[in-house]
């Protein structure tokens, strides 16, 4: 989906969401720049998955896609896991010019000992489960995926990117929500710490879903930065 005119921006969503759940941003940001929301392979109007993906074979999808729509520089928004491809392509390709992680995903999640005990009772039982239980035990999201996408979600979740933070230089924008228990605020702080003056901002009363819950807030925030760029360019 493309809207509006002027510098792109480009719009990466969440495993088991689509392009359409960025409503409230293609709205307000295509008043001042060409707004493209992608749908990955396998979730929206997007053709299904031909093979299992990993982080890699996702960016590569969506560098290809951008480089055929004659853009070569761009800002990037990702949420949660469009944030894995985000940080991908800043790390890996001279095509992000500005990176806004959104309770993004992609950092190893650190497990108290009662998460541990927890898991490893999980696993003792469901090496006893019959198939169709197993395909009923994961998350609603997971249980709506199609084969190839329960295997690229596996592939995809078990990828940790902390290794390639150091590698981003362009300006950063993290944006996370303190009740944010999918992406907990402690990796927002990890992408802070890793990626070179990256700015971090937490709203108070916003779970993992900032950008759809909390628009107004979340959509200033992004402009803010956005603008700021654009004043320090001059």
């Amino acid at each position: 989906m493309e809207k509006g005119e002027g510098e792109p921006l480009v719009f990466l969503h969440g495993f088991g969401l689509s392009k359409e759940f960025f409503q409230h941003q293609t709205e307000f940001f295509s008043k001042k720049y060409k707004v493209i929301a992608i749908d990955f392979p396998g979730a929206g109007k997007s053709a299904p998955l031909k093979s299992a993906y990993g982080v890699k074979e996702y960016a590569q999808g969506i560098e290809a896609l951008l480089k055929q729509m004659g853009i070569t520089k761009t800002a990037i928004l990702g949420h949660s896991f469009g944030g894995r491809i985000a940080v991908y392509l800043a790390a890996n390709t001279d095509m992000v010019c500005a990176l806004i992680l959104a309770n993004a995903a992609g950092i190893k999640p650190r497990f108290s000992l009662r998460k541990i005990i927890k898991k490893c009772k999980y696993m003792r039982r469901k090496k006893s489960m019959g198939e169709t239980e197993r395909m009923q035990s994961g998350s609603p999201d997971f249980r709506t995926l199609s084969p190839l996408g329960k295997q690229s979600f596996s592939k995809v979740v078990g990828e940790d990117l902390t290794p390639m933070l150091f590698k981003i230089s362009c300006p950063t924008l993290i944006v996370t929500g303190k009740k944010d228990r999918e992406t907990p605020p402690y990796t927002a702080k990890v992408f802070k710490k890793r990626i070179k003056n990256a700015k971090l901002i937490v709203l108070k009363k916003a779970d993992h879903f900032a950008f759809f819950k909390h628009h107004r807030e979340f959509n200033c925030a992004v402009s803010d930065f956005l603008s700021s760029l654009k004043r320090g360019a001059k």
